[in-house]
């Protein structure tokens, strides 16, 4: 999986489900989950049921509620997740809670398939939800939440503050 999935799956001993995304993969237990993969992670959130979560060295099992990140250097729980943050994208929306800009801007270029390039605010953090309905006017709504503004830039955008 390269992006983002919802997957409601079964349990079938003798058929396993796995999902390879990113340095992680998600073996499925039987079980409705979302996987991503933002920013070189992949991210899994468990709706229902259960899923084991592998990295390069560890594995998570994981039950309803819960989540965990996978990157290069390992996996690792996420602490007190927000199923708001997972499941934003079926409502067609991005919600983040002192989320990083990065990871924000990643999920909106990932969802407009452009790039987006935000500098010096990549470590800022941010809480609010942005809806996806049309590029220009999801960076908008973020370029206001920073100060600032996107500009379009080759094949993508990058943000400006004034």
């Amino acid at each position: 999986l390269d992006g983002q999935a919802f997957f409601a799956v079964t349990s079938d001993p003798d058929r396993p489900f796995t999902v390879e995304a990113g340095p992680g993969t998600v073996r499925v237990l039987g079980t409705r989950f979302d996987v991503s993969t933002w920013g070189g992670e992949t991210a899994v959130f468990v709706k229902e049921g259960r899923v084991a979560g592998e990295g390069a060295s560890a594995e998570v099992v994981l039950g309803a509620g819960e989540a965990a990140a996978a990157s290069s250097a390992g996996v690792a729980r996420v602490e007190a997740p927000s199923a708001e943050t997972y499941l934003d994208w079926q409502r067609g929306e991005v919600a983040f809670e002192r989320e990083r800009v990065q990871r924000v801007a990643d999920e909106i270029g990932q969802h407009f398939d452009v790039r987006v390039a935000v500098g010096a605010a990549a470590d800022e953090t941010v809480s609010g939800v942005i809806r996806l309905d049309d590029v220009r006017q999801a960076l908008g709504d973020l370029g206001r939440i920073l100060g600032g503004g996107f500009e379009a830039d080759g094949d993508g955008y990058r943000f400006v503050r004034p």
